[in-house]
């Protein structure tokens, strides 16, 4: 396979694992100084049928050709931990992390270094919404979230789930608290 080739396939791959996804988000994720933003949209436009333009909140995205059934939101509540593919991939941080929870970060020691990337990040309905911290104690595992607002009753069953699902991957038994 020759670099072109080699290069279509990451660029498939990646929206199919990422889009809807402009040309400047690849070029962004694949960060190499040497991939020019043109390039990026030479390359979105060499796969042509096999890409399929949808629109994104008013902004032009593409998605690879037949992967537009897009699942109704649903209500969502989640704890990402540090370094999160959805938060490391996201270039759009303002949408992402609204002004409240940036200052969370930026209060927090890791925050102040690295960013959004470097914290544990409560997410709701897709938009961060606060932090959270964990902490072994022999067999529990204390869960520490400080959302940026008020959890409405549906919110705090959903932490208490997420909270149950985290003590099982690490087979300890979950204790959580709100600040």
């Amino acid at each position: 396979m020759g670099e072109e080739q080699a290069l279509a396939e990451v660029c498939r791959r990646f929206l199919r694992t990422y889009g809807p996804a402009r040309p400047i988000d690849f070029r962004e994720w694949f960060s190499s100084p040497a991939f020019k933003a043109a390039e990026a949209r030479a390359l979105f436009d060499s796969l042509g049928d096999e890409l399929e333009e949808v629109d994104v909140e008013g902004r032009r995205a593409y998605v690879l050709a037949g992967d537009t059934g897009f699942l109704p939101l649903q209500p969502s509540l989640r704890l990402l931990p540090e370094y999160d593919v959805y938060v490391m991939g996201f270039r759009e941080r303002d949408l992402l992390i609204p002004e409240v929870v940036r200052e969370q970060i930026a209060a927090h020691g890791r925050g102040r270094y690295e960013g959004p990337a470097g914290v544990r990040l409560l997410v709701i309905d897709g938009v961060a919404a606060g932090l959270w911290e964990r902490k072994r104690r022999g067999k529990r595992i204390e869960l520490q979230v400080t959302p940026a607002r008020r959890l409405t009753r549906p919110q705090r069953a959903e932490l208490n789930d997420e909270a149950e699902r985290i003590g099982a991957f690490t087979g300890l038994e979950p204790a959580l608290s709100l600040e």
